[in-house]
């Protein structure tokens, strides 16, 4: 059972792709998903305090920065292979409905105009992987164990072949390959490697706080530089050719304190932690937003990475009384601590990141009490419509008529929910990039705040940093869901970290 467990978790932590999530309100509020046409400032601030409504002291979103416009609206230049006007025909749009291609390159015009410069590839190698009839992405995530738990390639796919079978994108295929990184640094930088020889417009990054900052690192060096868009990680903002549109580690540890203080302020709070330098700037957030707010921490526990055995951290969170307990840790590791617990008897709130696997694996113990997640996406439960997941049944629809059409796995899952609503948020990117995109432009589209999230994503925003754009998160909780049994719904949604 053990090694069954670790062997899903590997492939989970690995495989989620980029998904932009949604995020808490000072309280539980009725599920709605923001309108990516909204401002990020017009949703509800959990305050420093962690109650609601006094505002966030972080970032905020700016103005776009200046610079001169473009040539042709485009960074660096628009590529001579393919003509701007060469689109005829219809295409599927990120939001499903079928368009004119003829009416989707006219508003990637209008949105190109006065975009700031941006000159990170040269004119040579600017629309490297965009071509006539393809565009070609690549990504490292783990794919040893895909076969076993039903989570191939080709579902990871499934958002592609929908595209890609109802006009592509201005006419061309989208090809994403996944190659195996093994959930280890030095092998993300080898899968890295190999999507590099395949001359990617898009290197995408899988979930994985320690792969990241080593992919990042390696992308620096002057013969990679690859357009770089991955999951969370630790904030690095020297790095040029990296971009996330979700928040940072230091964000949701951020998140997880305001969220426990405004929720369970009167509770007595511990920390779990993992020793790991790529860890530990949540740690610290968390730490530093409980401290200006005055709460004292009864315990602040250090595990170490496969761990395996919490007797001692248990036994001294019960000793000192902690009522809620934060786990900054992945959800194999929380899945076990929850257990031996139980076994201890000893049942905190508890505060994890949330997935599919812990609710399947722990059932009603995840209910009694409930516990709570920390989330930068969207929550899903195979076939779970209405009540909680009312605001984009239509997506979950979607998504899973195309994974019967499409895919391989039997049933779907919250990480090939979590990988369908990234492709789709690429997809809107290539879209309104337009017919003859590069990548000095999509970053111009980026940086310049003109690109907006499409539900049930929530609101980005690289105006502030150009680098990291989200500043958003979820809280989710575990209850009994109707049809299915135990899962995680959203009890907060898109308010700003």
């Amino acid at each position: 059972m053990r090694r069954s467990a670790d062997i899903r978790w590997t492939f989970v932590i690995a495989l989620v792709s980029l998904v932009v999530g949604a995020a808490c309100s000072g309280g539980p509020a009725p599920l709605s998903v923001a309108d990516p046409s909204t401002s990020p400032d017009q949703f509800a601030d959990l305050g420093d305090d962690g109650t609601s409504g006094k505002g966030f002291k972080g970032a905020k979103p700016g103005k776009s920065g200046g610079g001169k416009a473009t040539r042709g609206g485009g960074g660096g230049g628009a590529s001579k292979a393919v003509p701007a006007d060469a689109v005829d025909g219809s295409t599927v749009s990120a939001s499903g409905a079928t368009v004119s291609e003829k009416e989707q390159a006219q508003r990637a015009r209008r949105l190109s105009k006065g975009l700031p410069d941006v000159n990170l590839w040269p004119d040579s190698t600017a629309q490297m992987g965009f071509t006539k009839d393809k565009i070609t992405l690549c990504g490292h995530a783990a794919l040893t164990f895909a076969e076993a738990f039903d989570t191939r390639p080709e579902d990871i796919n499934v958002y592609w072949s929908m595209v890609n079978d109802n006009g592509g994108v201005y006419g061309r295929k989208v090809e994403l390959t996944i190659e195996d990184d093994a959930y280890r640094p030095d092998n993300a930088v080898q899968a890295a490697e190999r999507c590099k020889a395949k001359k990617p417009f898009m290197l995408i990054g899988g979930i994985g706080f320690d792969q990241i900052p080593a992919v990042r690192a390696w992308n620096e060096q002057s013969q990679n530089r690859l357009l770089y868009v991955h999951h969370i990680a630790r904030q690095d903002l020297s790095k040029r050719y990296s971009f996330s549109f979700l928040p940072t580690v230091e964000q949701m540890g951020t998140l997880a304190a305001r969220w426990i203080l405004s929720k369970h302020r009167n509770d007595d709070i511990g920390v779990l932690w993992r020793q790991s330098e790529s860890w530990e700037p949540g740690h610290t957030a968390f730490k530093r937003t409980m401290s200006n707010a005055k709460k004292a921490l009864v315990a602040d526990l250090p595990v170490q990475k496969d761990q395996a055995v919490y007797a001692q951290q248990i036994n001294e969170l019960k000793a000192r009384g902690a009522d809620t307990v934060f786990v900054w840790e992945n959800a194999l590791a929380a899945i076990e601590l929850i257990k031996q617990a139980k076994n201890q008897d000893y049942h905190p709130t508890w505060v994890v990141f949330p997935f599919q696997i812990m609710t399947d694996t722990l059932k009603g113990d995840t209910t009694s009490p409930p516990v709570e997640g920390i989330a930068s996406w969207p929550a899903y439960v195979p076939g779970a419509r209405g009540g909680p997941f009312s605001s984009y049944d239509d997506e979950i629809a979607r998504f899973e008529a195309a994974q019967r059409k499409y895919g391989k796995a039997r049933n779907g899952n919250d990480i090939l929910f979590m990988t369908w609503v990234a492709m789709k948020q690429i997809h809107q990117w290539l879209l309104d990039c337009g017919p003859n995109c590069d990548r000095n432009r999509l970053v111009a589209l980026l940086i310049s705040g003109r690109h907006k999230a499409v539900a049930p994503n929530c609101p980005f925003d690289f105006t502030v940093n150009g680098h990291v754009g989200g500043f958003f998160g979820n809280i989710f909780r575990a209850t009994n869901v109707s049809g299915y049994g135990t899962g995680w719904v959203q009890t907060n949604t898109c308010a700003r970290i």
